[in-house]
């Protein structure tokens, strides 16, 4: 809580799109984080969550996991062999094919919350990727993860000296608020 009795609270914003485009291998990801930790933006805990994390690989961390599900469900079609047409064939492939998809979606979206949420300095973090972009210079695009978090008195009066707002997103959302016009002001 802060003087005037409001709830402080910052959101640390991660790109999953441009972090997989960047990190995209370990020794890129090594180069461009050890500056950061260096300048004390990254603790050693989360430089080297982030270094596990992206240099693992999505696809490598859950073949085993996809090929067991792959194998199982070949085998069981094999042995049981039902007498489909071939548009119940199809609905079948598509209906695993849909089902896979989402899987790997929710799958994929678990495995960044549970990064994200793991990350100890929020603060640094966020600073931490915004002078990679900067460095890099790559435009952030696709889904973007949000974590809230409660920042230090430092980050506070920081933010509360430059912009006065600690939500990166409240401009933003500001611009869509409708104007009050002159005769909503008279009623």
């Amino acid at each position: 809580m802060t003087d005037d009795g409001k709830r402080r609270f910052s959101t640390l914003e991660y790109p999953v799109k441009w972090a997989d485009r960047v990190f995209s291998s370990r020794a890129t990801t090594e180069a461009l984080l050890a500056p950061e930790r260096e300048a004390g933006n990254l603790t050693s805990h989360d430089y080297d969550a982030i270094l596990n994390f992206h240099s693992g690989g999505f696809v490598r961390r859950n073949l085993p996991l996809v090929l067991f599900l792959a194998s199982s469900t070949g085998a069981a079609l094999t042995i049981k062999r039902p007498k489909w047409s071939p548009l119940q064939r199809n609905l079948v492939v598509l209906s695993f094919g849909a089902g896979g998809w989402v899987f790997g979606a929710v799958n994929r979206i678990t495995s960044y919350s549970k990064f994200l949420g793991s990350i100890e300095n929020p603060a640094g973090f966020k600073k931490a990727l915004h002078n990679i972009q900067n460095q890099v210079g790559v435009p952030l695009t696709g889904p973007v993860l949000v974590r809230p978090y409660q920042p230090s008195p430092d980050e506070i009066e920081e933010q509360d000296s430059t912009t006065g707002k600690l939500n990166n997103y409240s401009s933003f959302f500001k611009s869509f608020t409708p104007a009050k016009s002159s005769t909503d002001a008279d009623q």
